[in-house]
């Protein structure tokens, strides 16, 4: 079964009690018909898997899903291996242009940069490839799209229709000047790529009836592929907001003079865009603890890559007790000597189950209590040494509840990057291995 991509909202924190059971808390502490203990020594069962493809792009007629940000570039990771990412975006017209005795100047792609869909290598330099797509892979009627592509959807370019390239390094903080044809003058423009396309291709821009409407002009020019080659592991990263007209979005510009008259006209660029992704974990610490059902490390990695499971049946051994808190700790392995820095780990880490439906969707604690009561996010705490170590908790009572009292017949849970397309992060953590930063379940338990 393929993921569909997890769409939540940050819910504001209530104090409602999701279970009566679970809110028992520490004002039973002074009665004297209450014991109240503290555990965490409890076995704790998991496993490493590989992620099924997450879906990147769908729509049902007008509405359009997916992501605004994307990445292009390869990743040579020493712990999680190789991730090649490439960009499909299919050009799209708004308000149909009369190019009627124009001359053409330049057809440029301009790719706004996005620093939080970067990843690896920051400031590399990028070989930047496009290239024109032979086919058309998705339905160009408007009124009648119902096209869905995921992760593994891979398009294989025809390398023989380079249409542009560019050599670039990097740089997420420097803005650009830019020549504004219309009012004749320079200004400042935020971090982009600009990327000027085959002449022979943009002429064919120029031609009014391929243009006379935006399925006609998607079935012509059909799309491009955009891929890079970093001479660093690094991912760049891009902005490509859905059918916007704001300044600051991806498109093609037209630069063209009609009689004396220098202009442009912006093709966008939402009508179709793809970031499919190749993982490959050949010889990797990951492709060993997966094939070895190795519960050491856990290896949780975003956009279709890994997530671990954990299996909580052990709570079913507290009938008869009140579970009043639940948490599970997990710390990152740091003693392996990754890079932290240049592969940073998750920000969020969610809980997900597969419920009796079979839909994978998110712990009750998340969805009742709201995300800031759930946690899972990565802090740094000091350890009994006065060392600074990077941590989750993942406060999943009311789940435990449900699972002790057999309203949840699935004892086990998903472990999984909170953003799985949009930041491309990935984290070892300690498993089972015995030892200072060993994953556990915290429990406070009640007894009548």
């Amino acid at each position: 079964m393929k993921y569909v991509t997890l769409i939540f909202l940050i819910l504001s924190l209530c104090f409602v009690a999701c279970d009566r059971e679970s809110s028992i808390g520490a004002g039973l502490l002074g009665e004297d018909n209450i014991d109240i203990s503290f555990t965490d020594t409890l076995d704790l069962v998991f496993t490493n898997a590989f992620s099924d493809s997450i879906r990147t792009f769908a729509t049902d007629g007008l509405l359009i899903s997916a992501p605004n940000n994307y990445r292009v570039g390869r990743i040579e990771d020493p712990i999680f291996g190789i991730s090649e990412q490439q960009l499909v975006l299919c050009p799209n017209i708004l308000n149909t242009p009369d190019f009627d005795g124009a001359v053409l100047d330049s057809l440029v792609l301009i790719l706004p940069l996005d620093s939080l869909a970067a990843y690896g290598e920051l400031n590399a330099t990028h070989d930047i490839k496009v290239y024109r797509l032979d086919d058309i892979i998705h339905n160009t009627d408007i009124q009648d799209r119902q096209d869905t592509f995921y992760t593994t959807n891979y398009i294989e370019p025809n390398t023989a229709n380079l249409i542009g390239e560019t050599v670039q390094r990097i740089s997420y903080d420097d803005s650009i000047v830019v020549y504004n044809p219309v009012l004749d003058s320079f200004f400042r423009d935020i971090p982009q790529v600009r990327i000027k396309l085959d002449d022979f291709f943009s002429l064919l821009w120029l031609n009014n009836e391929n243009v006379s409407s935006d399925s006609l002009f998607q079935e012509t020019f059909k799309g491009m592929v955009i891929e890079s080659e970093p001479d660093a592991s690094s991912f760049v990263g891009f902005s490509v907001v859905n059918l916007s007209s704001a300044t600051t979005d991806a498109r093609l510009r037209m630069y063209y003079t009609t009689d004396t008259l220098k202009t442009f006209y912006d093709f966008y660029l939402a009508a179709f865009k793809h970031n499919p992704v190749n993982h490959d974990y050949s010889g990797t610490m990951v492709e060993m603890a997966i094939e070895d059902n190795s519960d050491e490390n856990l290896f949780i990695q975003a956009t279709g890559g890994t997530f671990a499971t954990l299996d909580l049946s052990e709570i079913k051994n507290f009938e008869g007790q009140g579970i009043n808190y639940g948490e599970v700790e997990l710390t990152i392995n740091e003693t392996l000597g990754d890079d932290l820095f240049t592969y940073k780990p998750n920000a969020n880490i969610l809980a997900i189950y597969e419920n009796e439906d079979g839909q994978k969707v998110l712990l009750s604690d998340i969805v009742n209590l709201g995300s800031a009561s759930f946690d899972g996010r990565l802090r740094r705490e000091l350890d009994d040494m006065g060392n600074v170590v990077r941590k989750y908790r993942l406060k999943i009572t009311d789940h435990l509840v449900k699972i002790k009292n057999g309203t949840i017949d699935n004892p086990i849970i998903e472990l999984v990057a909170q953003e799985p397309l949009e930041v491309p992060r990935r984290v070892v953590l300690h498993g089972n291995a015995p030892g200072e930063g060993q994953a556990k379940l915290k429990l406070v338990v009640s007894e009548p």
